[in-house]
């Protein structure tokens, strides 16, 4: 009896998926309660980004508390290192001052574009398309390709394309009512900052051992001390009439809003060290379900619904979560190379077993023979 073939299969899954669920799932509720109560914060878009970088320097707690937790055992690696630094001490010291230096160099550079994305964003937040985040996962693999010295395979070559080919027909629309090009070249602009932002905080993570709670206490530091500065001495936002509304119900709202953004960001985080910056986009889009709740219903929702949908296969395709089991697309991810390089150890296993096992049988036979020709 043949056994059925499936072409889609769930791929190499792990217990670190749940950082990105979460990631998604803040990004929704963030959006739900931003539209349906967060109106009196987001007529003030520099409150808005306050909000945001609060959340953000919630970050420290969590690096406080791990620190806690560590406290013994980075005690006992100091010794080792201590002990280390006796006979190495000036290269020790002269490689672990440029990689702090580097580290520090690289959450800067993050931080400024963080907030750079989000400054364009509040100038210019009546003209941003809001969809235009379904380019990030080309700016995102750019940047990989030469920062972090990735390879895109022929599966993930096909499900780029077709994200791309989809998010263009999605925007086709809102690029042609933009009334000046410019406006275009910002929101681009935006999207490759952030796409880059991710880039550069997974490279501090894997290579410079950054923590993600560090990376976004940092960027959520800087942000609030540069925001209260613009504040403070622009008009771009009025603090006054903000306050003169603030009551119980939006200290609340406040609230909420802050530790749903602190979710969505520190998740998002944890969800490109554990995974890929690509994987970012995924939160994203899963985030941006919301928008079913917002739209008009006419006509332009059903298509739309319709390729959302396909751009979310083909990010699940591109990430890894789901495979494609046709035209050998299977062939180089990561859970088929995994099995091939098993499959190959345990064939080289094999073949060490049976020389030695021959090996032995051979050394039994000569050693018979020897007692048979004494015996004669």
């Amino acid at each position: 009896m043949e056994t059925k073939k499936h072409y889609i299969r769930l791929g190499k899954v792990d217990k670190n998926i749940i950082y990105l669920i979460i990631g998604a799932i803040s990004k929704f509720m963030l959006s739900l309660i931003s539209k349906y109560f967060g109106e009196n914060v987001n007529a003030h878009p520099l409150i808005y980004a306050i909000n945001a970088a609060c959340g953000m320097c919630l970050s420290i707690f969590p690096f406080i508390y791990i620190k806690i937790l560590t406290k013994r055992l980075e005690k006992k690696e100091k010794e080792a290192l201590t002990q280390k630094k006796l006979i190495f001490n000036d290269s020790y010291e002269e490689h672990y001052h440029k990689m702090r230096c580097k580290k520090y160099f690289l959450i800067l550079l993050s931080s400024m574009l963080d907030f750079g994305q989000k400054f364009l964003t509040i100038l210019y937040n009546d003209e941003i398309i809001d969809n235009f985040w379904i380019f990030d996962i080309l700016f995102v693999n750019i940047f990989s390709i030469f920062i972090l010295k990735t390879k895109l395979y022929r599966f993930q070559y096909l499900s780029l394309s077709i994200i791309i080919v989809l998010g263009i027909i999605m925007n086709i629309f809102p690029i042609y009512n933009l009334q000046k090009i410019y406006i275009l070249l910002i929101i681009l602009s935006i999207e490759v900052m952030y796409s880059l932002k991710n880039v550069i905080n997974k490279y501090s993570m894997e290579l410079n051992f950054c923590s993600p709670y560090i990376v976004g206490f940092y960027e959520g530091f800087f942000a609030l001390i540069v925001n209260i500065l613009i504040l403070y001495f622009t008009k771009l936002d009025n603090f006054k009439v903000y306050y003169n509304k603030l009551d119980t119900k939006e200290i609340i709202i406040f609230i909420v809003m802050m530790i749903s953004r602190w979710f969505f960001n520190i998740f998002g985080l944890i969800t490109v060290k554990a995974y890929t910056p690509s994987h970012i986009v995924l939160i994203l889009i899963i985030g941006e379900i919301a928008f079913i709740f917002f739209k008009d219903y006419n006509w332009v929702i059903y298509p739309t619904i319709v390729i959302f949908i396909f751009i979310l296969f083909m990010l699940l395709v591109f990430t890894e979560i789901i495979e494609l089991h046709f035209c050998g697309l299977q062939y180089d991810t990561k859970k088929n190379i995994a099995q091939r390089a098993l499959s190959q150890e345990m064939d080289e296993a094999s073949s060490n077993c049976s020389e030695e096992e021959d090996g032995r049988l051979s050394n039994i036979s000569r050693n018979s023979l020897g007692r048979n020709s004494i015996n004669d």
